[in-house]
Formats: structure tokens, C-alpha cells, sequence
């Protein structure tokens, strides 16, 4: 009733219509405000009557009042901010408003300011620059830009200033006013200048330093390398980040000893001291360093990580010891190379044998009927010829001309075929005790490779009782290790191993001497026994096969060697003399030996394959039969070692020719070409002898095809 009153009150003074504000509270006990309307309603006489009253609720109307006044006051506070200058102007009014701040930045009283443009206080250098990015939102291009810029004071000095400026548009999407923001980042300009400088001065002085420095994190890993030190690994600028310090290290020896002492320095921080290392650079060259380090601190004082200086010293470390080093292994070269070029040639001479046995043994068991005895007896044969291609590659090995291949592998054959070797090699004062599991299980190795570790470490047993005799014993089983069992070996895996002893009962290796026996060239036999590679050569051997060598021994008592590999899911690689299906065919095969018996078997075997052939043991007149009529053959089989001309040569001479030609390349060892240079020339098989009727089955059908697939092609002009 009091909002009546009083809207009655104000009719009566102001007129017959009046308004007011009242606060009402709802029957739910909420406060609201509401809008009173009344009206007053007089009779004939002018004498008012009675008085009509109308409310309405504006409590969103108050509301949208009350954000609009806390929205302006935020924005006042925000504007007179001490520390950021604000700056409001139109393109219409130019400066509509500025805080306090932007002048005490600038340097002028607020009627001097607005009297200037933007372009008078912005430094002539940084006006383009400026004005481009403010065109940008003219354009409709952005909204806001942000950027450093230098200022003009007033009294003519320079200062650096960070500016943002964002527009206001219209409903209509034109541009109502600008909203500038400055802040004075002098110092920190000035001290980003002078940061710089002295980091320039730094990164001169230790990119032009003649020693190596490297950064490491707690974790061993390189996060900085300067140039010398990438000269004395061997590395391309930044190639060493992101490398572990112990990846450079010569052996796992050596790799092993840096990470525990990395840890030690780490975790017991203890006084910096020199360190020596042996590393590996990137060429495979072997150095000796010497590093003088110190610890890294963050901005809480605690240890960051390692700061070194790296100073390659081999030539200072290089003695007599490693002159004769150096002799021997340049013996050993020369002797490997005089090796190497036996080795080749009796690959060569006995391939060829080979194969003709392979062949004419493949073809009388497919004359013998099926469920002939005789059957049997021919597959011993094989078998044993494929054991003899084993051992030409085991030669070729040997002399370091053929790469190794890892198969899954039973090893109790090998090494059982390894003792026998030895047996006869031997003197009688020395007894062989051999305790050899036929069932252990199956690794993933090279079975040359394992014929080596066994031969390399008896021959040394052998060396230790040369002259008063003993015992050589050679244990193979199988064991189950769990990880406790493997703490030493941190690259192995829990599970079941295949475990290679060798004992001897000789003199024994001393404790000092123990650590470097796997080092490449260390040995302590006289001149003539030895040259220091047998023990790397086993233990690269047995780590590229996922397995680890541990030595045991004590002076005068002997030296155990116990080799532990991994055990395999698989079956055996080895040739078993398969008569599966052999793919036949049909086309025109010309084929071409110097050796009459290779070419005499290879004539019948391809004929009873289904192929039309025509052989030549002269490459040269093989190569006049071909340009008399090229498109007369399919495909042509030619050896590689020929009088006359190769047959690499007479490949290209024919593709030159007919460049689409499937031609098959066979060699039993050739140092002059390999599969990737004959498929370079365009060669579409390479092949090893002996082959198997099989493999040049399967070969000749597979070139018949890509041909094939590669004319119809070209006919209806698909690539």
C-alpha cells in the first residue's frame, strides 16, 4: 500500500498519470523489482474518482542494468591499470581516451598525447611494419595484432614496447573504435640484447675450441656437442644429440664401465675426476679420450646434468705393444687376402663339381619308382652334397668373402661335426670329453658362424695345454634361467637357453688380463699363434645372435667359456632333399657353361622340366647363336666365370639387344659382381651354385612370369 500512497501522492502534486520503482517480495519469498503505472480516473466534475494502477516485472531489465555498470567499472579499472598503458581511438576522433600509464611511458601530459598520431611516437624503422599489420584489420583481415616495437619519447630517447591492439565493431560490422595496450619492455629488451651478446661470446669460444665438449642430462644422453668434439667421433654437426654416451664406447666392455661410473657420479656426487675412455667414432676407428668433467646445477642448485671436455689421445697412448699390434694385423690382412684368393677358387672348381652331383643325383631319384629303397640311399647323397656346399661357404666365410646367414638351427650337429674336425687335428696328450644334449632346442644363428666359436675357443684351450696335455670338454644342454639368474646380463630375457661349455684344463687366465681378452687384437701367444681376433671374433658372434659369453678362470687350474643362446620356435634350415612338386614349364631356354658335364645335366634336367634347350660352353659363341635370331629364346642361364667373356658381360651385350630378356646369372664364388650389381644391369636372377632342380625351377618359372606380366603390359599399354 505504500507504493499506492506514494504513486497517488506523485499523481495528485505532478499530474494524473505517474510512475515508480518498488522492490516486491513473491509469495515464494523473492525480491524483485516492479514498474507501477497509475492513472487517476476524475467524474463529470473534474473531481478524480477512483485510480487504475497497472505493474510490471523488470527484474531482467535491472539485471542487464546492474552487468552493464559492473562491465564499465571493470574496464575503468582495468584501463587506469599502473603497469600497462591503454590507449582508446577512432578513425573518426582519433585519441578518445588514455590512461595515466601510456603517458608516464611516453613521456607526455595527457592534452600533448592526444594531439599526436600514432606514426609521430612509433620509430621511423618500425612505422611500415606498424601500419601493415593495422591495414590488415581495415581489410577485414583480423581482428588484433600483436607486436614489438620501439617508441619515440618526448624528450627524443628510445624505448622497446610490446603492443596489442584489438577493434570494436558495430552491429553493422564497421568499426566502432581501437583498443591499444603498450607495455614498456626496455629492460628486459636490454637484458635479452645483453643475454645474447654474451651467449655469442660463449658459443665463439667453444665452437672455435680445439678440445670437445659435450653436455649430457642425468640420463647419459648428449643435449649439446661443439664441432671438435663431432671431428673426434667422426659425426655430422648435431648428429651426436640425442645419442647415450655409452652408444660411442668401443665394446659392451667398455659400455658397461661408463654407464656404472655415469650413475656413481650421479648418485654419490662425488669430486670430478679425469676419466678414460675408449670410444668407436663413426668410421669404426677405435680412440682413447680422456675426459675431464664437472656437474651442471639449475636454478634450485641441484645437479642437471654433466658438462665434459673431451681430448682424443690415442696417438699419445700408441706404444711398442701397439706397433706389434699393428704388424700382426697386417700379417693377418695379408695372410686372410692370400686366403681369400685360394678360397674363391675352390669355391669355384668345387661348386661346379657340386652341382653336377646335385643334378644327376636329383635326376636319378626321379628315375627310381615310388617306395624304392634306392630312394633313400640317393637322399644321403644329397644330403651329404649339401653338407658340402655348407662347408664351401663355411671356407668362403672363413676368408672373409661371403656374408653369414641366420637360420633356425639345431647346434648339436654342428658342434658334434666340429669335434670331429678337431679329433684329428689334436696330439694324443690332450683327451676330448664331449657331453653333447641331442635334444636342446633351436637358436637363431649361423650354423658357420657356430662351427667358428667352437673351433676359435678349442684351438685357445688347446694353446693352454699345448705343452704339458689335459682335457678338453664340451658340454651343450639345455637350461632354464630366470631373472635373478640373469642380473649380470641385462640384455637377456628370462626363458629357456641353449648352454655351450668349453673347459680346459690348462694354465689358466690371470685376473688383469682377464678383462681385455675379448678386445680386438689383444693376445699374449707369441708371434706365429695367434693375432688377438679369435675371442672378439666369438664374442661379436655370440652378441649378434642375442646371446652372451661369460669366462671363468683361475691360474693353474684352467678356463671355462660358457655361451649361453636363446632358444627359437622353428625347424631346421638345412637342405633334407625334398621331392615336393617342382614346377615345370615351357619356352626356349639357351643355356651356357664352359663345364661339358654342368652343361650336359643342366640340358636334360631343364628338357625334362618342359623346356626346349640349347646349350653352348663359349659364351662367345653363344652370344653369335643369340644375335642370329634374339627373339628365338625365352630365357637364358649363363655362368658368370667364363674364358672368353664373362657372363656378366655377355649378359649385357644380349640385354643391349633385347633389353626385356629374362636372364638368370650363376656363379660358385665371383668377387666381381654380386645379386644387387646383376640386378642393376637389368639381370632378373642371381643364383648361387650348386642349385637344386627346385631352385631353378621355381627361378625360371618366376622370370617366365614377371616377362610375361611386363609384355602384356606394354601391349595394352598399362605401366
Amino acid at each position: 500500500m505504500e507504493a499506492v500512497d506514494r504513486l497517488n501522492a506523485t499523481m495528485m502534486q505532478e499530474g494524473y498519470f505517474a510512475t515508480t520503482t518498488v522492490w516486491h517480495r513473491h509469495q515464494d519469498g523473492r525480491v524483485f523489482p516492479m514498474l507501477m503505472s497509475g492513472n487517476l480516473i476524475k467524474d463529470d466534475y473534474g473531481s478524480p474518482q477512483y485510480m487504475a494502477v497497472s505493474a510490471l516485472d523488470i527484474t531482467a531489465h535491472h539485471l542487464a542494468q546492474e552487468a552493464l555498470r559492473e562491465s564499465e567499472e571493470r574496464f575503468r579499472s582495468y584501463f587506469n591499470l599502473p603497469l600497462i598503458g591503454f590507449a582508446i581511438t577512432s578513425l573518426e576522433k582519433g585519441w578518445i581516451e588514455v590512461n595515466e600509464r601510456l603517458c608516464e611511458i611516453l613521456g607526455y601530459a595527457r592534452e600533448e598525447l592526444i594531439t599526436l598520431t600514432w606514426t609521430a611516437i612509433t620509430h621511423p624503422e618500425d612505422v611500415e611494419r606498424d601500419v601493415a599489420q593495422f591495414n590488415l584489420i581495415l581489410e577485414g583481415v583480423s581482428e588484433d595484432y600483436s607486436l614489438e616495437k620501439r617508441f619515440i619519447r618526448k624528450d627524443g630517447s628510445v624505448i622497446h614496447g610490446s603492443i596489442s591492439v584489438c577493434c570494436v565493431r558495430k552491429p553493422d560490422r564497421t568499426i566502432n573504435y581501437f583498443v591499444a595496450l603498450v607495455q614498456d619492455i626496455t629492460d628486459s629488451k636490454q637484458a635479452e640484447i645483453a643475454l645474447r651478446q654474451s651467449e655469442e661470446k660463449f658459443r665463439l669460444l667453444v665452437n672455435t675450441a680445439p678440445f670437445g665438449i659435450q653436455l649430457t642430462d642425468l640420463e647419459g644422453k648428449i643435449v649439446y656437442s661443439n664441432p671438435a668434439h663431432h671431428r673426434i667421433q667422426g659425426y655430422g654437426p648435431n648428429k651426436l644429440i640425442d645419442m647415450h654416451i655409452w652408444n660411442l664406447m668401443a665394446n659392451d666392455s667398455h659400455r658397461a664401465k661408463a654407464r656404472e661410473y655415469y650413475q656413481t657420479i650421479i648418485r654419490n656426487k662425488t669430486e670430478p675426476t679425469v676419466y678414460f675412455s675408449r670410444d668407436r667414432t663413426k668410421d669404426g676407428r677405435e680412440i682413447d679420450v680422456r675426459v675431464i668433467w664437472d656437474y651442471v646445477h639449475n636454478d634450485q642448485g641441484q645437479v642437471d646434468g654433466i658438462i665434459s671436455i673431451l681430448e682424443d689421445i690415442t696417438e699419445l697412448k700408441r706404444s711398442e705393444e701397439e706397433k706389434r699390434v699393428l704388424t700382426a694385423q697386417l700379417q693377418q690382412a695379408q695372410k686372410m687376402e692370400a686366403i681369400g684368393t685360394l678360397a674363391g677358387g675352390i669355391a669355384h672348381d668345387f661348386n661346379n663339381i657340386l652341382g653336377a652331383i646335385v643334378g644327376y643325383a636329383e635326376m636319378i631319384r626321379d628315375d627310381f619308382p615310388v617306395g624304392s629303397p634306392g630312394i633313400h640311399n640317393i637322399n644321403q647323397v644329397l644330403k651329404a652334397s649339401f653338407r658340402a656346399k655348407d662347408l664351401v661357404k663355411q671356407i668362403l666365410t672363413f676368408s672373409r668373402q661371403v656374408e653369414g646367414q641366420k637360420n633356425s638351427i639345431q647346434p648339436a650337429l654342428i658342434i658334434k661335426e666340429a669335434i670331429t674336425l678337431l679329433r684329428s687335428s689334436l696330439p694324443t696328450t690332450i683327451a676330448i670329453n664331449q657331453d653333447i644334449a641331442a635334444d636342446v632346442g633351436m637358436v637363431l644363428a649361423d650354423p658357420i658362424q657356430i662351427h667358428q666359436i667352437v673351433m676359435n675357443l678349442c684351438t685357445n684351450a688347446f694353446h693352454a695345454m699345448e705343452a704339458k696335455g689335459g682335457t678338453l670338454t664340451i658340454s651343450l644342454r639345455n637350461t632354464i634361467l630366470c631373472q635373478d639368474d640373469l642380473a649380470t646380463e641385462p640384455d637377456l630375457q628370462p626363458g629357456t637357453f641353449v648352454q655351450l661349455s668349453i673347459r680346459d684344463s690348462g694354465e689358466g687366465i690371470s685376473p688383469e688380463i682377464r678383462e681385455k681378452i675379448f678386445d680386438p687384437f689383444f693376445t699374449t701367444k707369441e708371434v706365429g699363434k695367434g693375432t688377438g681376433l679369435g675371442l672378439s671374433m666369438v664374442y661379436s658372434i655370440v652378441k649378434n645372435s642375442g646371446g652372451s659369453i661369460a669366462c671363468d678362470s683361475r691360474v693353474g687350474e684352467g678356463t671355462e667359456f660358457r655361451i649361453l643362446l636363446p632358444t627359437v620356435e622353428g625347424h631346421s634350415g638345412e637342405e633334407n632333399g625334398s621331392t615336393d612338386l617342382i614346377a615345370h614349364g615351357k619356352g626356349h631356354i639357351l643355356l651356357i657353361d664352359d663345364e661339358e658335364m654342368l652343361v650336359e645335366f643342366g640340358q636334360i634336367m631343364l628338357e625334362r622340366l618342359g623346356y626346349q634347350v640349347t646349350v653352348h660352353t663359349s659364351s662367345l659363341k653363344a652370344l653369335a647363336t643369340f644375335q642370329s635370331d634374339p627373339h628365338d629364346f625365352d630365357a637364358v642361364i649363363t655362368d658368370q666365370t667364363m674364358p672368353g667373356m664373362t657372363g656378366l658381360d655377355l649378359a649385357r651385350r644380349m640385354l643391349q639387344i633385347r633389353p626385356e630378356l629374362p636372364i638368370i646369372l650363376c656363379t660358385g664364388y665371383s668377387k666381381l659382381v654380386d645379386e644387387a650389381e646383376a640386378k642393376a644391369y637389368g639381370i632378373k636372377g642371381f643364383v648361387m651354385k650348386p642349385l637344386t632342380q627346385k631352385e631353378i625351377a621355381a627361378l625360371l618359372r618366376e622370370v617366365l612370369s614377371e616377362a610375361t606380366r611386363t609384355t602384356h603390359g606394354k601391349e595394352d599399354g598399362s605401366c
